[in-house]
């Protein structure tokens, strides 16, 4: 699948869900190492930006890096409503 504006999107979306409805700290860790994770998605995202061509690059480097910082604040935010 090739990663565009559209999918960062989709996957800012699903990340929210995850740490909003994450209801025990083993929850809230699979999200965490899904998205933000070494390997995660947001990190595959980051990575990608170097693939994308001249033109697109602002955009798509934009989306990421709010994709990114949202879902580390979304983290935050779920780690301190379970007392973590």
């Amino acid at each position: 699948m090739a990663i565009d504006v559209i999918y960062i999107n989709n996957l800012l979306t699903e990340g929210l869900n995850a740490f909003s409805s994450a209801t025990t700290p083993q929850a809230l860790e699979a999200a965490r190492t899904k998205f933000l994770g070494a390997k995660g998605l947001a990190k595959a995202v980051l990575g990608a930006i170097k693939d994308v061509s001249k033109e697109q690059r602002g955009e798509f480097g934009k989306a990421a890096n709010t994709l990114n910082k949202t879902l580390e604040e979304a983290c935050e935010k779920a780690k301190a409503r379970l007392g973590d």
